[in-house]
């Protein structure tokens, strides 16, 4: 038997060492040796309190608070969505045309401005249009995409020249990519007009709403030559330069009667005015006025009493037979009582006759009398709303 031990034999495994358990008992303290104090066992947590019924009914306020405030901001942008959807430039030129339409050009000036001096708006009112013949009906409105306008440039830069100063500030606008361009087509007495406005965005009203200022008012000048001193649409005047007798007045598009102003004595006039897509220039003719012919009635009579008489038988205008220091009968036969011809410029009075009878000379002691036949002839003028008439001859019948 071998006595040592087989490889063969299974190996056996040593079992593992386990550490003897930490001795509870504490080591006595070294010299010097920080002793930390023993820990304080954590208290227990308090019992929690519920809440009273009035803080229950207070937080459910907050929280309900809190909830609307969030449901009002979610409604208010909501709402300005839908609000905002409305304000746009189409929009914005269907009200301003929709008010002209209608006669209201108060609305209209409020919407839009008309650009111009206080002191040139005076036939932008609600009077003058709402006393048109005739006003403008809308057909058609849209708001023109980027290529529209890339198409028509040209075309819309020629046509806002008639509201802008220069084509310049039509193409500034026309550059902006936040300017819009509205294409409007109304008619006027059955013809039917475009025109183009630019809208460039304004101040938000209550933050969130949008608002647009149309820059392109839809007005229209027109130079008025005449010899009136002032002239009307409904009743609402306007004064005439007396020294160009010419004046220069805006409307809105559509058909007007102008008249004479109504403190036209002398002079009347009656024009229809059509204002459409272009500025206008028009001669208004005046005629002289009931009032103007018994004014120069007036006249002649006055200066046909001073050749009756010595006091002013000597005037150039009088009769030449008339113009006589050496007269024994001087007298009125027949007045003046008519004007004959009364033209725009000059008139003729009716016949009149004056007797006289010179002075016995030696050669004639006894002159027969004479009856002097005329008619004055002369010329008329309106300065300033008044009269001047001269007269410049005294053409014997016979």
């Amino acid at each position: 038997m071998n006595d040592f031990p087989s490889f063969d034999d299974e190996v056996t495994t040593p079992a593992a060492v386990t550490p003897p358990p930490a001795s509870t008992q504490q080591m006595p303290p070294q010299q010097g040796q920080f002793i930390p104090p023993a820990p304080v066992p954590a208290p227990a947590p308090a019992p929690r309190v519920p809440l009273t019924p009035k803080q229950k009914k207070r937080r459910l306020l907050i929280i309900i608070g809190v909830l609307s405030v969030v449901v009002l901001v979610a409604a208010g942008f909501i709402f300005a969505a839908i609000v905002n959807h409305n304000r746009t430039p189409e929009a914005q030129v269907r009200s301003y045309l929709s008010a002209i339409s209608a006669g209201k050009a108060d609305q209209a000036n409020s919407i839009v401005d008309p650009g111009i001096a206080n002191g040139d708006r005076t036939f932008l009112t609600d009077d003058v249009l709402k006393n048109a013949d005739q006003r403008i009906k809308v057909v058609d409105i849209h708001e023109l995409s980027s290529d529209e306008i890339d198409q028509r440039r040209y075309e819309i830069i020629d046509a806002l020249s008639t509201n802008l100063s220069t084509d310049i500030a039509a193409s500034r606008y026309l550059g902006d990519k936040s300017s819009a361009v509205v294409e409007a087509t109304y008619s006027l007495d059955g013809v039917r007009h475009s025109s183009y406005f630019i809208a460039t965005p304004g101040k938000n009203e209550k933050l969130i709403l949008h608002t647009w200022d149309i820059k392109t008012p839809l007005i229209r000048s027109v130079t008025v030559n005449t010899k009136l001193p002032g002239i009307s649409i409904g009743n609402t005047d306007a004064e005439v330069e007396q020294d160009s007798y010419r004046t220069k007045i805006y409307v809105y598009p559509g058909i007007y009667t102008i008249t004479e102003s109504s403190d036209s004595k002398y002079l009347a006039a009656k024009e229809t005015l059509s204002v459409d897509a272009k500025n206008e220039y028009i001669d208004m003719d005046a005629q002289l006025t009931d009032a103007a012919e018994t004014f120069v009635l007036d006249t002649v009579k006055k200066q046909y009493d001073r050749c009756a008489s010595i006091e002013g038988n000597l005037d150039q205008v009088c009769p030449y037979a008339v113009r006589n220091k050496n007269l024994a009968l001087l007298e009125p036969v027949t007045p003046i009582t008519t004007i004959e011809h009364m033209g725009d410029y000059d008139f003729t009075s009716g016949q009149g006759t004056i007797r006289i009878k010179p002075n016995p000379t030696p050669f004639n002691e006894d002159p027969e009398a004479k009856e002097i036949e005329f008619v004055f002839e002369g010329y008329i003028s309106i300065e300033k709303g008044e009269p001047k008439v001269k007269l410049y001859n005294a053409r014997t019948m016979r």
